[in-house]
Formats: C-alpha cells, structure tokens, sequence
C-alpha cells in the first residue's frame, strides 16, 4: 500500500475541503472513489475549518484588506492573537513590506514592528504571516508541524494571513481629555485645557502656526498668549497610543485678552528624527478658537 502526506495551509478562515488530486481515470472509479467514501472505508474528502486570527496595529484593529493610518515617523507594533479553540503552541509572526529598511513611505524595524515615514499620503501595502523559520546549522524547524517532518528541500516558509494598506498622515485630533477614547475637539474655549496624543518622536513641540488665516501675535492688546504642556508621566489611558516614542501634550490658549468672535488656529509639530540629517515632518492640528461664554 502507498500513503501520500502533505502539509496544507490556508490564507482565508473558514470551511475548506481537501481531495485527492484530479486524476481518477474513469467515472466507474471516481463512483468507486466516493462510494467508500460515504460508507466510510476510505476517507478522500477532508473538511477543515480554518480559524482567523485577531490582529491589530497599534491598538487599532486590522480586518482583511483594511487601510490603517499611521501618524508620519509612527513606530507602532502588531499584536496577532489566535481565535479560541486554535491549538496550543508558540507561533511566530513577522511582516512583508516592500522596502523593510530603506523604505520612503513605511519600514520594519522589528518583525512586529511598522514605521511611517514622511511622505505625507503616501499608501504601502504590508502583509502579515505565520512564520516557520529554518535553523540552517540544525538542519531542521524550530516549532509547528514542520519542526516533526520538516520539508524536503527546507528553507524558511511564510503563510500569509493578513493583507492590508497603512496610509501616512500628517493631521491630529485635538482631545477634550488625555484619553485614547476621548473625543476629538473641534473648537476650544479660551481658557480651557485640551491634549494632543502625539505618538511619533516630537523634535519641535507644538506651536501656532495660523492664527485666523495670519501668524499668532500674542500680546495685552492683542491674542491670547498659548502654552504647551509636556505631560509626565504619560497617564495609562494615553500610553497605548503614545507608546515610549511619543509625547502628551496639554494646550490652551489664555482667557485674556478675549477674542472677539471664534478663529481658526492650525498647531504645528516638528517630528521624526533629530540632527541635521534626521528624516523630519510636520504633523498638523486643526480647529476652531472661541471666546469664553
């Protein structure tokens, strides 16, 4: 009796169905074929169903084909956990982009681990895979299945399971509170406090760059004088977003001299990486200034 064995994998979830391949030489055998399949004496179909994983990019959950964002100069890592029910054991992850170290628009620096650059708009595509890795001096797998019969000709093997876009840029939401979840702040009234999240490595913390379509002039006769907080320690509710990299900063414009009616204020920061050489950008916060009631 001859026995064929295959390792098999699957890049989509859910129910698929395995056969023999298709070289059964007449119809009297291929009736033969699934006789003895339906009285169970001999098996040539098998039903699988393969279980999705749950992935998500600094945070923010990452389905199939999704476009995620990342701020300009972001390092944010990938978490994959297996569905419940899947088999016990250590797996192993790692990410595909196109350029993982010199890239303009995205780079790997660690497995897990993407990083936007600054080209502000720009879209890469990333795919995410399990990964059997092969111990060349071993001569063998490290885990899985392939680490008990191995491949013939070896070699490291990639399964993908997760394909999506990551998209760089350069806009901030303004926060009522120093929150992850807090909601964006389209006006601020002088005199209150908000926060900017910013999970890139700030070079130049937060400034006015527009002030009502004019630069900022502060002054007793003329705008409210505007400050920027560094806040440490980073609270935990941020941290998942501003991660060791990136800064919290609390923002408000003073409640005197009062503005007349409401302005449209751009804040500016510098970041990326420091030195005259250093890949730079300039991230942006937009909304809208008004008077105290």
């Amino acid at each position: 009796m001859r026995q064929r064995s295959v390792h098999m994998a699957f890049t989509e979830p859910g129910s698929h169905r395995l056969t023999t391949a298709n070289d059964i030489g007449s119809n009297d055998e291929s009736r033969d074929a699934r006789e003895v399949q339906e009285i169970e004496r001999q098996t040539i179909f098998f039903d699988v169903e393969a279980l999705d994983v749950a992935v998500s990019l600094g945070g923010t959950v990452v389905n199939d084909g999704a476009v995620v964002d990342l701020l300009a100069m972001q390092r944010a890592a990938v978490a994959v956990a297996p569905a419940p029910g899947a088999p016990e054991g250590g797996r192993r992850w790692r990410l595909t982009v196109q350029r993982p170290d010199l890239g303009d628009e995205l780079r790997r620096p660690g497995d897990l681990e993407l990083q936007a650059r600054a080209t502000i708009g720009a879209i890469a595509p990333v795919e995410l895979s399990r990964y059997y890795a092969w111990d060349e001096a071993e001569n063998k797998y490290a885990e899985g299945g392939l680490q008990k019969f191995g491949l013939h000709l070896g070699g490291d093997v990639d399964i993908p399971v997760r394909r999506f876009q990551v998209q760089v840029i350069d806009t901030l939401p303004l926060r009522a509170s120093a929150d992850t979840a807090a909601a964006a702040v389209v006006r601020l009234v002088q005199g209150a406090d908000a926060f900017l999240l910013i999970p890139s490595p700030v070079v130049f913390p937060p400034r006015v760059a527009l002030f009502g379509g004019r630069n900022h002039a502060p002054g007793p006769a003329g705008d409210p004088a505007f400050t920027a907080e560094n806040v440490t320690p980073v609270p935990g509710a941020a941290q998942n977003l501003v991660g060791a990299e990136g800064r919290l900063y609390r923002i408000r414009f003073e409640a005197a001299p009062v503005i007349a009616a409401g302005v449209a204020v751009e804040i500016n920061v510098t970041v990326g990486e420091g030195g005259a050489g250093g890949t730079q950008a300039i991230v942006r916060c937009t909304f809208d200034l008004t008077p105290a009631p």
